[in-house]
């Protein structure tokens, strides 16, 4: 390449100083005259032709150089003359063809990768476009509210459901609102509005795992909401967010509620065989011994006779006070309650439902904590777990037992997606040898409607009913059975720390004799005795007039208001039933208070009924009110009386 730049500028110095140099050359040598001017344009037409000639020479390399740049640019492949052209032009012109050729296949398979690339984001695009419209028809056709809040703290989701179950304003629907002011605006529907939006807020912050609650709202018509919150994380482990879900549940409530309460009257039904044998055992004994007293000439055998017949009808009464209280459609639900006691009423209930064979023992620690639990649906719970023991066991008898016991949970564990807390707990055991239940069906039993039952011997619901109180109360059931031999079902209920109720009473409680502890004519004071049924209503009179009171009669509530409006006497107490016709005890009480009279009242019914019933018609106004449950001894009914009549002097003094 050197080379042929030497020889191009050696032509081009020739070519160009050699006519200068002859001119100047003539005009200083050359003398005058023109033989010597004509030898020297020879001269200068022969290096003229000369330097043509050399120019041709040149351009012949120039052009083989040219034309070979040329086809390098155009068409590197071509053939080019190489007469002039030095072969390192040749050697670096091979080594561009090449350079250029593996450019020109790197550009192809480039292009071929980005096509590539672009199909699969394309196809990658269309499928994360899919992903989001079913996620959104997902979150969109559930029942649920259901909302997104981001990690970095704002609104990402929110469904059509919540903005409804809510009633969102569009500042509230928007993506990016602060999840703290959107978690306090929806508290704020809620009852105890600000210390719940303090708790969501916890949970907001809270750096992973899950929580659920459950809350009433403070409209006129309360929703029950059941409310759960789960992070969301990317397959890595980072948090991307937190899934609020808002259940609606007042439905599902009201129906277990009916199912409760039909699930009572099954097992009423259940134990209804055994009561009315029992109870029939009893009024045998009643009728018997006073049959015996009228044909009795000794006194000491008619006293003997007729404390046969009062022990009957005391446990007559107990009998039916148990079946009441478990019957009630609603009760008073009690902070503490002390477990012991409650299994052992329900050891008298289920006496008078099962075969004498079957052997019943209780084991109920004397420490026993109390809980916080609503007694007569842990009764219920008993109950439904006990029959269908019974059910189970063989026919020769076999045994059921119920125990209590402490238990303090030092871990959490999981069940399900939310963790039971560590803490204390009550534990009440039910076992029996009975067939036991397979193992492929002790993941079902606690299923609503499922039961191993012959068609028509069960609902399916009493086990279901059982777990769902349980779990309301704050505990769990557990359970191990094996097949041949026997279950157990054990109850765990959260500890009250509220306060420390004492031990329940002893296993057995056997009705005793009690001997008379009044005495005639001690008593002072007009009482008004108010019911509608005459054999009842003599019963009591008869009574007081033994205790020494004077006593005025009233067939209804009606006449008894005319009585009190128009009497002379001053009458200490009125003694009324509930239910009677024109005008009934509750409207009657309240028609006194009304009148304003203070005159303490008892409530003397048949039924289960407590005295806030009666306080809550006068809204607040003072009186003394007491309960009697009817039958009712001699006994009961002075202490009762006196207890009223004891008061209304005092207040009168006040």
């Amino acid at each position: 390449m050197n080379a042929l730049r030497l020889r191009i500028l050696l032509l081009m110095l020739w070519n160009g100083l050699t006519p200068l140099i002859l001119f100047v050359t003539g005009i200083r040598f050359l003398p005058g005259g023109v033989l010597p001017w004509l030898w020297f344009a020879l001269l200068a037409v022969g290096v003229t032709v000369l330097s043509v000639a050399m120019c041709g020479l040149i351009a012949r390399p120039l052009k083989e150089g040219i034309g070979a740049v040329r086809s390098l640019m155009n068409n590197p492949g071509a053939p080019a003359p190489r007469t002039w052209v030095p072969a390192e032009y040749w050697a670096m012109r091979d080594s561009v063809v090449r350079m250029l050729a593996e450019q020109r296949d790197e550009r192809l398979r480039l292009e071929s990768r980005l096509g590539e690339a672009m199909r699969l984001l394309g196809e990658t695009e269309q499928a994360a476009m899919r992903s989001i419209e079913v996620l959104h028809s997902l979150v969109e056709s559930t029942r649920d509210a259901v909302v997104l809040m981001h990690s970095e703290g704002h609104l990402s989701l929110i469904n059509q459901k919540a903005r409804q179950l809510f009633n969102l304003s569009d500042e509230y629907t928007q993506r990016g609102v602060k999840a703290d002011a959107w978690l306090g605006k929806v508290a704020e529907q809620f009852k105890d509005a600000e210390t719940l939006a303090k708790t969501w807020k916890r949970w907001q912050d809270a750096p992973a795992g899950g929580a659920e609650g459950e809350w009433v709202t403070a409209a006129e018509d309360p929703r029950t909401i059941e409310v759960r919150c789960i992070d969301v994380r990317s397959g890595a482990g980072t948090g991307l967010g937190r899934v609020w879900m808002f259940h609606d549940c007042t439905d599902e409530r009201r129906f277990s509620a009916r199912m409760q309460e039909g699930q009572k009257l099954e097992s009423i039904g259940l134990l209804a065989g055994g009561i009315a044998h029992d109870f029939n055992n009893l009024l045998t004994a009643i009728r018997g011994n006073l049959s015996l007293a009228e044909l009795e000439d000794d006194p000491a055998r008619q006293r003997e006779r007729l404390a046969g017949a009062s022990r009957a009808a005391n446990r007559a009464s107990e009998l039916v006070n148990q079946i009441l209280g478990y019957s009630r459609k609603t009760s008073v639900l009690k902070n503490v309650s002390d477990l012991t006691v409650i299994v052992h009423e329900v050891q008298n209930i289920l006496r008078a439902s099962i075969d004498p064979k079957v052997t019943l023992r209780i084991h109920a620690a004397k420490d026993t904590w109390s809980a916080t639990v609503e007694p007569v649906q842990i009764e219920q719970v008993l109950l439904n777990i006990a029959l269908n023991a019974r059910d189970a066991l063989p026919e020769s008898g076999g045994f059921i037992d119920i125990s209590t016991t402490n238990f303090t949970k030092r871990e959490a564990s999981h069940r399900d997606t939310f963790p039971q807390p560590s803490g204390d707990y009550v534990v009440i055991k039910v076992k029996d040898n009975g067939s036991g239940i397979p193992k492929e069906a002790q993941a079902r039993v606690f299923e609503p409607f499922y039961t191993s039952k012959a068609p028509g011997k069960g609902t399916g619901l009493g086990l279901a009913m059982a777990r769902s109180i349980v779990e309301q109360a704050g505990g769990w059931i557990e359970l191990d059975s094996e097949v041949g031999r026997g279950t157990e079902f054990r109850i765990f209920l959260p500890r009250s720390l509220n306060l420390e109720v004492a031990p329940g009473p002893p296993v057995e409680i056997e009705p005793r004799e009690v001997k008379p502890v009044v005495r005639r004519g001690g008593a002072e004071g007009t009482i008004l005795v108010v019911d509608d049924e005459a054999p009842v209503r003599s019963i009591a009179v008869n009574m007081l007039k033994y205790l020494g009171y004077k006593v005025i009669e009233a067939g209804d509530g009606e006449e008894a208001i005319h009585i009190l409006r128009t009497s002379d006497a001053t009458i200490d107490a009125v003694m009324m039933d509930v239910y009677m016709p024109k005008l009934s005890g509750r409207d009657t009480f309240k028609q006194i208070r009304d009148l304003g009279m203070n005159i303490p009242v008892v409530v003397c019914s048949g039924f289960a009924v407590e005295a806030t019933e009666f306080t809550s018609l006068i809204q607040g106004r003072h009186g003394t009110i007491e309960v009697i449950q009817k039958p009712y001894s001699m006994e009961a009914l002075a202490r009762i009386i006196a207890k009223a009549v004891d008061k209304g002097q005092h207040a009168l003094v006040a």
